[in-house]
């Protein structure tokens, strides 16, 4: 998809940030004394579709920027400076989601610290190399592309979103905008109900069949 809207090229500039980020990843980790074990190698899995997020913003933001004429420095200094500090309060949010896993007490807070450590590390070290490495490469090797393939999915997605404003304006202008807010706070409380009535809990529970349950299993082999 990166190669369709922005070239070989400039799709390279955003691929190279997921062995960078995981390379810093991986040293940190080290450097805090934690083994690659099967929560760290989840949460890495984990993080990896989200470790090219803030790359795409920067370069694709860059980009525009040459389009628009400006020298290959400028565009990268201007490119940044837009977006920087959008990414790092993206990145800040995601990484508060994760941060109460890490008071999570008693064995379970102990075995599963290691996801939202990991993730964090993995996040921060994304943000890093998006701030820092990919303005630098892309001031130094993007290029513009000017296949007509590439023309023809601009025009596209011009279309596409010509098409998307036609209907905002459409539910804007509608009757439907004046009960936006009923609507959504009869979801907001149909959705409440819904989670009072689930149960809670660390795992899943057994199914209705008793030779799901792992206690069958072990008074199975007991026996």
């Amino acid at each position: 998809m990166l190669f369709l809207f922005l070239g070989f090229r400039n799709s390279v500039l955003v691929a190279v940030s997921i062995p960078l980020s995981m390379l810093i990843s991986f040293i940190v980790i080290q450097a805090m004394g934690y083994t690659l074990n099967m929560v760290v190698l989840f949460s890495l899995i984990l993080a990896l579709g989200m470790l090219v997020d803030n790359a795409i913003v920067i370069v694709e933001n860059i980009y525009r920027h040459r389009e628009e004429g400006y020298p290959l420095l400028e565009a990268a200094y201007k490119g940044t400076k837009e977006v920087g500090a959008a990414i790092v309060a993206s990145t800040i949010t995601t990484l508060c989601a994760f941060a109460p896993m890490l008071f999570w007490p008693g064995i379970m807070g102990e075995f599963m610290r290691f996801l939202p450590i990991t993730l964090i590390i993995t996040l921060a070290s994304s943000l890093f190399v998006a701030i820092v490495f990919n303005p630098v490469l892309a001031g130094q090797f993007m290029k513009l592309s000017a296949k007509q393939g590439h023309r023809r999915v601009d025009h596209l997605l011009n279309r596409v979103i010509a098409a998307y404003e036609k209907t905002l304006r459409y539910a804007f202008d509608s009757w439907q905008a004046d009960h936006s807010g009923l609507i959504c706070c009869s979801d907001f409380h149909h959705d409440s109900l819904w989670l009072s009535r689930q149960g809670r809990g660390i795992f899943p529970g057994c199914g209705s069949t008793a030779d799901l349950c792992g206690s069958d299993r072990t008074d199975r082999y007991e026996h």
